[in-house]
């Protein structure tokens, strides 16, 4: 995930674990086990995660054999990163090119594989984002949040037509309920892991 310098939070060093540990805690619900994990210290990351340009970094990265992510990264660089795996490595071959095929016929017929995969990612990130501000909110702003779900439903339809949105949207369930490592079968894995090469 590419962001913008300004983006990146400077943790102290117990700050950056607490961050470790709860990536850790995630990564083990959604899919059975946090060791494909890699973390990256800031004053590496111009080694080991790019500097893009002069005003980004990517702050985290999805490979067929880890997830590298800066301890310096934002929260949702965490729900990014998890949504790559789940879409390039454990979704159906069928089910994954079902939802290309979607975006590209509502966004543009044209898009490269990494555009829709971002695209994807990034529309997970704002369904967790709002997941979350939703279990943390008081009574009165959770009014505020049930329209931006339903705001967000209505973009998941608008960008992959009613079906494929259903179908998403049950993946993401899969993964909030720690689910979609059920959905894991480790032999298709390396199959798909060629997507990364």
């Amino acid at each position: 995930m590419t962001i913008g310098k300004d983006e990146l939070v400077y943790r102290s060093e117990e700050e950056q674990r607490q961050f470790v540990d709860e990536i850790k805690e995630f990564f083990k619900y959604v899919f059975g086990t946090s060791d494909n994990l890699e973390f990256v210290l800031e004053d590496t990351l111009n080694d080991s995660l790019n500097i893009v340009g002069n005003d980004e970094v990517i702050a985290g990265e999805c490979t067929s054999q880890l997830i590298r992510i800066s301890t310096y990264a934002p929260k949702s660089v965490m729900y990014h990163e998890a949504f790559h795996k789940i879409i390039e490595l454990i979704l159906p071959n069928k089910e994954r090119e079902a939802l290309y095929e979607a975006y590209r016929k509502n966004n543009g017929k044209n898009l490269s594989e990494r555009a829709v995969a971002e695209a994807l990612a990034d529309m997970f990130v704002d369904y967790m984002q709002n997941k979350k501000a939703f279990k943390e909110a008081k009574w009165y702003n959770k009014v505020r949040l049930v329209f931006k779900k339903i705001g967000l439903l209505a973009s998941l339809v608008n960008n992959l037509g009613v079906r494929q949105a259903k179908a998403l949207f049950a993946v993401y369930k899969d993964t909030t309920r720690g689910n979609i490592r059920n959905r894991i079968k480790e032999d298709e894995i390396e199959q798909k892991k060629q997507r990364f090469e």
